[in-house]
């Protein structure tokens, strides 16, 4: 969280891209998955009728979500990345708390021979 408004996709794939570069040292830099919030759809319906969503375009907040593919390359990124200065915002990341999903209730009980959601 806490980017600045103009922050785009292309601009956290070169943070996480240089992450991966500068501090974990490989050559080949994995897959990972990335989502802005608000994405860029969502902004260009904004910005096409601005006396409507005045009121969302004042007070949004940009953030990125980027899924590593394991644990220990996150914890990484999250001690070296937060506090990090990026134009004139200070970074915060931080790891996302998991989704209370139907899946992970239906695998922890299906050993005992019925469904139930934990809540």
């Amino acid at each position: 969280s806490n980017l600045p408004l103009e922050t785009t996709w292309d601009h956290i794939k070169g943070l996480i891209d240089a992450f991966y570069r500068n501090h974990l040292r490989v050559r080949y830099i994995p897959r990972y998955k990335i989502n802005m919030a608000p994405n860029q759809r969502t902004l260009d319906e904004w910005n096409s009728d601005p006396i409507y969503y005045k009121y969302k375009l004042e007070n949004y907040e940009r953030m990125a979500i980027v899924e590593f593919e394991n644990e220990k390359n996150a914890q990484l990124a999250i001690k070296i990345l937060n506090g990090h200065r990026y134009e004139y915002c200070v970074l915060c990341v931080e790891k996302a708390r998991p989704r209370n999903n139907y899946s992970n209730a239906y695998n922890n009980h299906k050993s005992n021979g019925y469904y139930s959601r934990s809540r």
